[in-house]
């Protein structure tokens, strides 16, 4: 059933039965020479949206989190950052990218499940992004226990008499005291 009503070739009824099956097969065999014709040489592809399976020669619609552009044979996998609900997209602008303060590394990715918040510590300001590492870690002296955090201000500065010299801090457990004898008034120190 997976042949157009609307193909000229095409059986009046979308069903084959078996006492039917001879003519229908004959049909519909008719139906794929006229749709896809015969291979050649001078071949140049798939429309857009679709695709030749591995082993075949045949278009096929692309799925899911693939695309492909026009005179095409292959489904291109949406790109790290980017996934895409719609079987059949025509270019890798209609692959979307994940929302600030996520991320995702997979490939050809069908579902905006995949895109993944942001670790404590860190932020993504910007969408599409491809790896946690590129979600900006909070700055020396600073740190912050929520995820998939979308600004700078989520990172909260050690307090006075406090320090801390790493990056992507995620508790305030990561400020140290001033060493004896020490002090500083500043928040957010990054060195004693």
């Amino acid at each position: 059933t997976w042949y157009s009503q609307q193909h000229p070739f095409s059986p009046r009824s979308r069903f084959c039965t078996p006492a039917s099956m001879a003519a229908c097969l004959s049909q519909l065999v008719l139906v794929i020479v006229v749709s896809i014709g015969f291979p050649s040489s001078g071949a140049t592809g798939c429309p857009g949206g679709e695709g030749y399976p591995p082993n075949s020669s045949a278009c096929v619609t692309c799925g899911a989190g693939t695309w492909s552009a026009d005179g095409t044979t292959e489904c291109v996998r949406c790109s790290p950052g980017r996934f895409s609900r719609s079987a059949g997209a025509v270019s890798a602008s209609m692959c979307m990218a994940c929302r600030r303060g996520t991320w995702s590394s997979q490939e050809g990715s069908p579902s905006p499940k995949s895109c993944r918040p942001c670790p404590a510590g860190r932020w993504g300001a910007s969408s599409g992004l491809a790896d946690h590492s590129d979600c900006t870690a909070c700055a020396p002296g600073k740190w912050s226990e929520e995820r998939g955090a979308t600004a700078r201000a989520v990172c909260s500065a050690c307090p006075s008499g406090t320090w801390s010299p790493a990056a992507g801090a995620i508790s305030g457990a990561s400020c140290l005291n001033c060493s004896q004898g020490t002090w500083s008034d500043e928040r957010g120190a990054a060195s004693q």
